[in-house]
């Protein structure tokens, strides 16, 4: 029985979080913020579900997405990083602090380099829009630590307060 709830949490998560990048993509101006929220729902499956079924929502609704959205940038931004790094950020933070920083930016850092690539040669977007400049991984960086550093007080006030107002772990 606990199977069959946990699936269907994950069921409604993974709706969610596809209705969350759908009204993204119609909106460009609160797409990387509506999947950014989307990433929330995927901290809320690591913590009240498992890996497993975090990671299995992530990729229901990254295929979803990029198959049904009609923009697919809101898509992009939630495969590319805001949906796996959720469930990614309680390994690398499990590392010695003076190593997760190094590694999670280092992670970013990847992600931002891939996204130049393919929109360079995938959505042929021209280099003077979108290159590799010190400034953009210089603000993509200091974006990218206030943005962790966010989720890990958004995760605290979810465990601390949130989560026995919810009580989400009891119906599981």
């Amino acid at each position: 029985m606990k199977k069959t709830k946990k699936l269907a949490f994950s069921g409604i998560l993974t709706a969610l979080c596809f209705v969350l990048l759908f009204i993204g993509s119609l909106f460009s101006t609160i797409d990387l913020s509506l999947s950014a929220i989307a990433g929330l729902l995927i901290v809320l499956a690591v913590i009240e579900l498992d890996d497993k079924y975090a990671a299995g929502i992530f990729l229901a609704v990254s295929l979803l997405g990029l198959l049904l959205i009609p923009s697919k940038l809101t898509s992009l931004f939630f495969l590319g990083f805001l949906g796996w790094y959720p469930i990614a950020k309680r390994h690398f933070e499990r590392l010695v602090p003076l190593l997760a920083w190094p590694v999670k930016i280092s992670a970013a850092n990847v992600f931002l380099a891939l996204s130049i690539l393919v929109s360079r040669y995938v959505f042929l977007i021209p280099e003077s829009d979108f290159d590799f400049s010190y400034l953009l991984f210089g603000l993509a960086n200091v974006t990218f630590v206030l943005y962790d550093i966010c989720l890990s007080k958004l995760i605290l006030l979810y465990l601390v307060k949130l989560r026995n107002l919810l009580r989400i772990n009891k119906l599981l």
